[in-house]
């Protein structure tokens, strides 16, 4: 199959999207393995919400022209905007920093300059709904559920 044809297999934006949260599943799993100083306990239980249901959504942004912002190649930026889970605790946001943040601490230079660049905190909601399994430690209680 030539390079382009992959090119269309992405296209589809809810293809792209299952592909990006199977690799933030797999970098957080492979991070949690080398967490040494947690206990096993806290590592189960984490384990439990490494799973795509428990991921964030992203919605990805090519830089335009008239920003200017190239990077040293004059290759326009590719951004990732990253979407809050209005039912995500602080605690399983917490968890997921630290894993990301371990993750890439285990790549190598070259590895860490070719990660897309993730902008957090940006007041976008995702629609994905709270798992139906989801532990009470990792999400937080819809307030618009009360039925007072």
């Amino acid at each position: 199959m030539p390079v382009s044809g992959l090119k269309l297999i992405f296209s589809d934006s809810n293809v792209k999207s299952c592909f990006l949260s199977l690799q933030k599943t797999h970098k957080r799993t492979m991070a949690l393995g080398e967490m040494y100083k947690w206990p096993k306990g806290k590592k189960g239980r984490i384990a439990e919400v490494l799973r795509g249901s428990y991921m964030s959504s992203e919605e990805s942004e090519v830089e335009s022209e008239e920003s200017g912002e190239e990077s040293d190649c004059g290759v326009k930026r590719q951004r990732l905007y990253v979407k809050t889970l209005p039912w995500e605790s602080a605690e399983l946001k917490k968890v997921k920093q630290e894993l990301d943040k371990k993750y890439a601490s285990s790549q190598s230079k070259h590895s860490q300059r070719r990660v897309i660049e993730r902008v957090r905190d940006t007041g976008r909601l995702s629609k994905r709904p709270t798992p139906k399994d989801c532990p009470q430690w990792a999400c937080v209680e819809d307030e618009s559920d009360d039925s007072d």
